[in-house]
């Protein structure tokens, strides 16, 4: 195999399938359509307990070429591949809601097979809207960016640089965590009014927001005991606080749209227009490919808990086993369980190449690491980012590797993470400043840090390998560094 310039694209908390289901995805034939080429390599590998996934730096760079001068092209053409690529993802997601646990399990292994590979074949298109989205939006940024201030430049405004940009990488359109919001408060108002029951309130409240967690199948969603709980906390306010929120929340969206509109027609630029609307839209959809993530993760457990259950595997296992694997037990030939737990939870590599995916476990995963992964020396001192938000600040690093973490960030603490997520806004509320490893300006954790005006600095690529649990570090946000003090 060629010589390759490995670059990480991200680490996350997901299984060998789901990685899989990654790796296959990306060699659809939609990518040879509509930008002629496909991604040949890539690697997954150990970080810590997590898995880190790496492109071929080369590759990378030129597929984010071809998908920003093709997809962003104008407006019109980033709206046309939006409906086909988020057609897939609610496909997908209404497929599995078609099916019962129950009804499954009547499902001999011949029938059990034929809706596996349809499924699957359904998942590797859902998969396009994950990773779509994803790979335009640091060259989306640097494009709209650039432009933006060349333009404020060449109209002597370049004072307006720092409010263009946040009305333009401001989604007017709510996710799942405002939405989440926005019920919640709703619902402890109608509690407080004694409309309804409350146990019947919160019940609802759960059915529509439980699957938040579900970053893969192998996830759990949440019980019903986290929205009584959050429901007890929003009951400690008045109702007039409550309306007060509530109120605040709709009117920022909308005020969100409305400047957004103002902006359009003072910019006389067309090229800049249509690329702002794109700039403006991908925010969103960065978002809502997430929150679509999740739902499948949650309905897509189905057919996976089925199949454990007829393997006699539990959820996470199954979720260790690679498409393959699958189709060869349910033709008979299961494979050792020993395996399957050798492999749990980030003790294998899977390396693709023009012609074939490869798994790596025990002695061989480690050769392919020492191979593809010399041991370089890492400058503990100081790291570099960029700037998702500007001020400086000094405190005590706490590491947040999942949402779970979130309860040992207290008032004045430094967030520290991979990447941020909806569920981690609580905490981010107590932090003094965040710090990420993945992401760009328009990341939720840059997002976040520009809404709360709190120093943020992402894409370090290595905070959360310097850094440790306790550490005192300053973020210099102005420049983009955190030091160890």
């Amino acid at each position: 195999m060629k010589k390759i310039n490995w670059v990480k694209f991200h680490t996350r908390d997901f299984s060998l399938f789901r990685y899989y289901v990654y790796v296959e995805s990306n060699k659809l034939p939609f990518y040879k359509k509509h930008f002629g080429k496909v991604f040949d390599y890539t690697i997954t590998v150990p970080d810590g307990k997590l898995i880190g996934y790496f492109h071929d730096q080369v590759e990378l760079d030129d597929m984010m070429g071809r998908y920003y001068n093709v997809a962003c092209e104008d407006f019109i053409t980033f709206e046309k591949y939006a409906k086909q690529i988020f057609g897939w993802m609610n496909e997908f997601i209404d497929f599995n809601k078609k099916f019962k646990s129950n009804q499954l399990l009547q499902y001999n292994n011949k029938k059990m097979l034929s809706l596996f590979d349809l499924w699957y074949k359904k998942y590797l298109n859902w998969q396009v809207g994950i990773y779509f989205y994803f790979t335009l939006e640091s060259i989306v940024t640097d494009n709209f960016s650039s432009q933006l201030e060349n333009y404020l430049r060449n109209n002597n405004q370049l004072d307006r640089l720092v409010d263009w940009s946040n009305i333009v990488m401001s989604p007017e359109k709510m996710n799942t965590v405002a939405e989440e919001n926005k019920f919640a408060l709703q619902t402890a108002i109608k509690i407080k009014q004694q409309l309804k029951d409350k146990q019947k309130l919160i019940k609802k409240y759960y059915k529509k927001f439980l699957w938040i967690p579900c970053y893969d199948i192998k996830d759990n969603e949440y019980d019903i005991e986290y929205f009584e709980k959050r429901i007890e906390e929003l009951l400690n306010f008045s109702e007039v606080h409550l309306n007060k929120q509530l109120k605040e929340l709709v009117f920022d969206f909308k005020q969100r749209k409305t400047k957004f509109k103002s902006y359009l027609k003072e910019i006389n630029d067309k090229e800049l227009k249509e690329l702002s609307q794109v700039m403006h839209w991908l925010v969103f959809y960065k978002d809502h490919r997430d929150d679509l993530r999740r739902q499948a993760g949650y309905v897509g457990k189905k057919i996976m808990k089925v199949l454990a259950t007829n393997f006699g595997l539990s959820l996470t296992e199954v979720n260790y086993l690679t498409p393959d694997e699958i189709r060869e037990w349910l033709n008979g030939k299961p494979i050792s369980i020993s395996d399957i737990k050798k492999r749990i939870p980030a003790n294998y590599v899977l390396l693709s190449t023009p012609d074939k995916i490869d798994l790596y476990i025990g002695e061989d995963f480690k050769k392919v690491l020492n191979r593809e992964f010399p041991a370089k020396k890492i400058d503990d001192k100081v790291v570099k980012g960029l700037i998702g938000c500007k001020g400086m600040v000094s405190g005590k690093v706490v590491i947040v590797r999942h949402s779970i973490n979130c309860i040992k960030v207290n008032e004045g603490d430094i967030l520290v993470a991979v990447t941020t997520h909806p569920e981690y806004v609580p905490a981010m509320k107590k932090a003094a400043a965040f710090v990420t490893d993945e992401g760009g300006i328009t990341s939720h954790a840059a997002i976040v840090a520009r809404e709360m005006n709190k120093p943020c600095i992402v894409g370090t690529k290595i905070a959360t390998k310097i850094f440790k649990d306790g550490d005192i570090v300053e973020v210099d946000a102005d420049s983009g560094i955190i030091r160890k003090i």
